[in-house]
């Protein structure tokens, strides 16, 4: 084989290479982004599931999640927050929300409207 044949023959598997990682990426499927928006809809449904204003005690933010202190964790709607995607955690009076959305808006809006704050 001579030295030219050698070259043919490394740029073309490189253009295969080159097309094969090119159409991975054109023909790569989005992730399904499932974000909801935070409305004043989704936030009053959320107080509801949680049992209202005076159900909450005190309400803290660690990472993603929503750390509540609730006064009746009886009064949770569990299926509510299934419906609303909510993962979370409970642990005694404290109910730990995973929060895939805004949680700055969500963590301010329980705050304002928890039992300590009226």
């Amino acid at each position: 084989m001579g030295e030219w044949t050698k070259w043919i023959i490394i740029a073309v598997v490189a253009v295969i290479i080159l097309l094969v990682f090119l159409l991975i990426l054109v023909y790569k499927k989005p992730k399904d982004d499932k974000t909801t928006l935070v409305t004043d809809e989704y936030l009053n449904k959320l107080l509801n599931i949680l049992g209202s204003n005076e159900n909450i005690e005190e309400v803290s933010v660690e990472n993603k999640r929503l750390r509540l202190i609730l006064k009746d964790i009886k009064k949770v709607d569990v299926i509510g927050l299934k419906d609303l995607e909510i993962p979370a955690v409970l642990k005694g009076k404290e109910l730990k929300l995973l929060i895939k959305n805004d949680i700055t808006t969500i963590y301010e809006f329980l705050n304002e409207r928890s039992a300590n704050n009226e």
